[in-house]
């Protein structure tokens, strides 16, 4: 389905106004975060396995989508299996900021 040409120029104004947060700045709010969970809760994401990070998609994951609105900005879909492979979906965006955030910890280890 084709959008509107109103749709369109809409979407685009919005994006021009709000500006979505960089990845870095949400990481440093997501490392916060981290800082006021549990003890056992910080052991347990920081001895996370990279493949095991996936398991923080409808909890983590799900909460920085929601904390830092990502489904309001737009993005240029990539459709590949009729799947959004775009690096600007907000799943990618919080996956890459959740890796970013695994990564920081695991350096200060």
């Amino acid at each position: 389905m084709k959008a509107s040409p109103c749709l369109t120029i809409r979407l685009t104004h919005l994006a021009l106004i709000m500006s979505r947060p960089t990845d870095d700045e949400m990481v440093v709010e997501v490392l916060k975060w981290l800082d006021e969970a549990t003890v056992d809760e910080q052991i347990v994401f920081k001895n996370s396995s990279f493949k095991d990070l996936h398991d923080y998609h409808f909890s983590l994951c799900a909460h920085i989508r929601n904390h830092f609105k990502l489904w309001q900005y737009s993005w240029e879909p990539i459709y590949c299996d009729s799947v959004d492979h775009s690096p600007e979906h907000p799943d990618a965006i919080s996956m890459r900021v959740l890796y970013k955030v695994w990564q920081k910890i695991k350096e200060t280890a």
